[in-house]
């Protein structure tokens, strides 16, 4: 466990961004540094700053604006102090606005300003601690706090444990990974339906092709190996290139995370990751053609010279070009869409489809860009 002795003000408004946001602020000196549980570490600092400064939790420099050498005038319990930002700070516990508390390490004589002017009201007792295996952490927590009454009756006591913690400052970080898993499986509903619509389609527009291969002794299993090939080295190249995309457009995704947890984060190079994501996407789209292609075993040579058509037994002729009621434009652009049914209604779920992505992409734009995020809070 680690004890340390800091002040608290609960319920304080601090500038944040273009205005302020009210939380707890628990203040603490230089030591802070030197916990031996729950650190806190500086992500970057002005080291040439010396007298009258302050660190900063890191969101506020990923959300609120601030930068090295700033003015930062805050006013606490009652008091207003002119300080200048010397760092920014990443802790466990206290640097996300989601978890109520930010924690603010000024220079030792500025804190005892602080502690005095406060004349012991703001004191406080911070108290990290690991538990033995075995142990329940709820029912240690009603121990430790009946425990502290016990001996203060005007003592307020809150704990938390790191798991809530991690949970508050990283929620937004799972909405925008489901927001993508869901992304993820409607792009592949699109990708499968074009894909079969495109696989058709060659079938379609090379049909005498594929009756000449066949009649000059070409087999079906000769002609499908061939596609499959064809749409493989295709699927390989794209997944190249949409792996080189993905980590190209990393740190921009990865910046309305690191805004909303306060947590310094470089996007790096996995391998393994990198693998699954190429070899999942090739083997999707061999399976994806190897079921488009099934067909090609039942064309007939003869049928596939005459670029596919077969002759008509008129048994159906559901719009008729003579004798009806409707228009000849009218008739031939039905009898047209019949014939293209198939591809009709992947055009048509295609596009329902990317509609739903694009409203899903602004919906998510509008609520995880920064600025909206700091001026929800």
């Amino acid at each position: 466990y680690d004890i340390r002795h800091a002040l608290s003000y609960h319920d304080n408004p601090v500038p944040f961004a273009e205005g302020k946001i009210t939380v707890n602020v628990v203040v603490d000196d230089g030591s802070a540094f030197d916990k031996d549980l729950g650190r806190t570490e500086i992500v970057t600092e002005d080291s040439s700053i010396s007298d009258d400064y302050i660190y900063l939790p890191y969101q506020f420099y990923t959300s609120g604006n601030y930068k090295l050498g700033d003015d930062y005038n805050v006013e606490i319990f009652g008091k207003k102090y002119d300080l200048k930002v010397k760092g920014f700070t990443t802790t466990p516990y206290f640097g996300c606005n989601n978890n109520g508390t930010f924690e603010f390490i000024v220079d030792d004589g500025t804190y005892g300003v602080m502690k005095d002017a406060d004349a012991g009201e703001c004191s406080c007792i911070t108290v990290i601690y690991d538990l033995k295996e075995g142990v329940k952490g709820s029912k240690f927590s009603i121990e430790f706090n009946d425990k502290i009454v016990a001996l203060n009756g005007d003592a307020v006591v809150s704990t938390q444990s790191i798991g809530n913690i991690l949970t508050n400052r990283t929620f937004m970080s799972r909405i925008i990974a489901v927001s993508f898993l869901v992304i993820t499986i409607v792009l592949i509903l699109v990708i499968l339906m074009m894909l079969v619509n495109s696989i058709t389609n060659y079938i379609r527009e090379n049909m005498k092709t594929l009756g000449a291969l066949k009649a000059v002794g070409y087999t079906s299993r000769d002609i499908k190996s061939s596609l499959l090939l064809l749409f493989g080295f295709l699927s390989v190249i794209g997944s190249l290139i949409g792996l080189a995309s993905s980590y190209g457009i990393m740190p921009l995704v990865a910046s309305f995370a690191i805004a909303q947890m306060g947590i310094p984060y470089t996007p790096s190079f996995n391998l393994l990751t990198s693998v699954i994501s190429v070899v999942s996407v090739v083997i999707f789209t061999i399976i994806i053609t190897m079921f488009a292609v099934r067909k090609i075993r039942k064309i007939e040579p003869i049928v596939a010279l005459r670029n596919g058509t077969e002759s008509h037994n008129f048994r159906k002729n559901r719009f008729a070009l003579k004798d009806s009621s409707f228009g000849l434009n009218f008739n031939l652009a039905m009898k047209t869409m019949v014939f293209n049914m198939k591809q009709n209604v992947i055009t048509f779920l295609v596009i329902g489809l990317i509609m739903f992505l694009c409203t899903i992409a602004l919906l998510m734009y509008n609520t995880f860009n920064s600025s909206a995020i700091v001026q929800r809070n």
